[in-house]
């Protein structure tokens, strides 16, 4: 490219994004990337793990959702959780007997789970509705739950994910 790159806009508007209704959808992890907390958190510098879900199915198909993990005393339980649901760690990794890895955790890119959201009020987050939304919980796809999320996203629960 020769020459700076530029862009004109007009007569272009910013997209109108409104928050999800709160519930339980399929989704699939998009998306992973360790990082440090921010100066301003309760454990400055601390690893946290920022994850991306996509809802897949459904009239959301494709929406990215956002959590982030962190790994003090009080929050491994939540990240125990999502490790349980992605079915791809053993009991010995799930009980604390065998370590799991980075590697393992960042391997979980496309794997499914249903994830639970809810909305929250936050004028500043910018989407057109004054709501943003919170991934809550995650379940594993093969849970009652997350059956029920498929059949909600009229997707065929025994169908290949």
């Amino acid at each position: 490219m020769s020459e700076p790159f530029t862009i004109n806009f007009a007569g272009i508007e910013e997209p109108k994004t409104s928050s999800l209704p709160a519930g339980t959808y399929p989704a699939r992890v998009f998306k992973l990337e360790f990082g440090a907390n921010s100066e301003n958190s309760k454990n400055p510098g601390d690893t946290n793990l920022k994850v991306e879900f996509r809802v897949s199915a459904g009239e959301h198909d494709g929406r990215p959702l956002f959590r982030t993990f962190t790994f003090g005393d009080k929050s491994k339980p939540y990240f125990l959780k999502f490790c349980s649901a992605t079915g791809r760690f053993s009991e010995e990794q799930l009980a604390g007997k065998q370590d799991i890895t980075g590697r393992e955790i960042l391997a979980l890119q496309g794997v499914e789970v249903a994830i639970k959201i809810n909305q929250k009020r936050d004028a500043n987050y910018g989407l057109s509705d004054g709501m943003k939304n919170e991934v809550k919980d995650v379940f594993s796809i093969k849970s009652e739950v997350g059956k029920a999320a498929l059949v909600a996203s009229k997707r065929d629960p025994l169908a290949p994910n």
